[in-house]
């Protein structure tokens, strides 16, 4: 956003005003169907997180894109306002 300056700025908040206010989870259902097919004791050997676990963690990622994105655009917000 340094170099970039308002135009950064404007694309951020757009994208911001994109993100989903919550969200339910990871996996579209085709996914979901496919990894309900898998041996999960395989999945999990491989780092897989267990389908049920998803919507906690999406959403707490979520919230802490949201909270970082609005922090960014808060501070660029107060330090114009400064100069």
């Amino acid at each position: 956003m340094r170099e970039g300056g308002a135009p950064v700025a404007t694309a951020l908040r757009a994208a911001l005003d994109q993100l989903p206010q919550q969200g339910g989870g990871l996996y579209d259902a085709e996914l979901t169907t496919l990894v309900a097919g898998c041996k999960i004791s395989d999945l999990h050997a491989h780092g897989r997180v267990p389908l049920e676990d998803w919507p906690p963690l999406y959403a707490a990622r979520l919230g802490e894109t949201r909270n970082r994105l609005e922090a960014l655009l808060a501070t660029t917000t107060e330090s114009r306002l400064a100069a």
